[in-house]
């Protein structure tokens, strides 16, 4: 008979936490009423706020993704028509990403930020001063074992 696994407090912890966020997600993109994966919006976030300065390699560090993978979501995106590529013309061997009025759009459907004010509200204010500060440690833990500084990546 195989022995069932048996998680501890920690385990369980970060499995609510990635269900919790799956479930979130996949809520949202039911509302949206299309498949809209989670990278893409944080992608076009990120693109949108570098006003065309974003480069591949900076969405690899702000995503944690892979070199490839990044590739893939650039390219799926300019095939969805969302963002573009460019050549720096200053540097010839960097790309700059830029977002386009359609990714703007879908963007802001996708983020839904009505959706998102009411599931973050069910928190008290309390609650969630004390989820960030949760929130931050162990993302600042988390880039210690990634070799990588204490800032979020997201404001890179």
């Amino acid at each position: 008979m195989e022995k069932i696994l048996h998680l501890d407090e920690y385990n369980l912890l970060w499995h609510k936490f990635s269900q919790t966020r799956a479930a979130i997600a996949k809520a949202r993109q039911k509302r949206l009423g299309r498949y809209f994966h989670p990278n893409w919006g944080g992608a076009l976030v990120f693109i949108w706020n570098h006003n065309g300065q974003a480069t591949p390699g900076m969405l690899t560090r702000a995503l944690f993704l892979e070199h490839h993978s990044v590739s893939e979501l650039i390219n799926r995106l300019e095939e969805k028509g969302l963002v573009k590529r460019k050549k720096d013309p200053k540097k010839k061997n960097t790309v700059r990403l830029s977002i386009t009025q359609k990714g703007r759009t879908d963007c802001y459907q996708a983020m839904q930020t009505d959706f998102i004010t009411r599931i973050m509200s069910s928190l008290s204010e309390e609650q969630q001063k004390q989820l960030s500060s949760c929130l931050t440690v162990l993302l600042d833990e988390a880039l210690k074992e990634l070799g990588m500084s204490n800032n979020t990546p997201l404001s890179d």
